[in-house]
């Protein structure tokens, strides 16, 4: 349905009760409704970032976790349950995630840098809804040494420049 996120290619759902139609079409559809006023986007999805500066920059959060079991799996991502090891920027509203969603390529027990952003603040204060930052970069699995490393070290200054203001 529209309430729960469809996978969008090329302006058309892919995925669910809505698949193959075109974005745009159902947009003006949902707008025609007499029982709707406005259609709103959640949240814009950015492809990716620039570099990892811009990454970090466009995250609310940036956390290192462990998944440690699968609640849900569908072609494109697994909610996932997960042990929180590091949280490298964001607020304390972070562990209040149970489950969290990640790419369907994430494995149980291995490590991961996770960059997320807040898409919908106002619907709980307390536990605002999070989506991955970009669509690509994303996550960081332990496995790719050079890229953690260097996400590590890059994390590292991030968090002793902003301490410093």
């Amino acid at each position: 349905m529209v309430g729960v996120p469809n996978i969008i290619d090329r302006d058309r759902i892919q995925i669910g009760p809505l698949k193959d139609k075109n974005v745009e079409q159902l947009r003006k559809t949902i707008q025609a409704s007499p029982e709707q006023q406005a259609f709103q986007d959640k949240h814009q999805v950015i492809e990716s970032a620039e570099n990892l500066d811009a990454l970090i920059d466009l995250s609310d959060y940036i956390v290192h976790i462990r998944p440690t079991a699968i609640a849900f799996v569908n072609p494109s991502l697994k909610a996932v349950e997960f042990e929180l090891l590091e949280q490298f920027k964001g607020d304390e509203r972070f562990k209040e995630k149970q489950i969290i969603r990640l790419p369907s390529s994430i494995e149980l027990e291995q490590e991961y840098l996770v960059f997320y952003r807040i898409y919908d603040s106002e619907r709980d204060a307390v536990n605002p809804g999070i989506t991955l930052t970009t669509r690509h970069g994303s996550v960081i699995a332990k496995q790719e040494d050079l890229l953690w490393k260097s996400a590590i070290e890059t994390l590292e200054k991030h968090v002793e420049a902003s301490s410093e203001e």
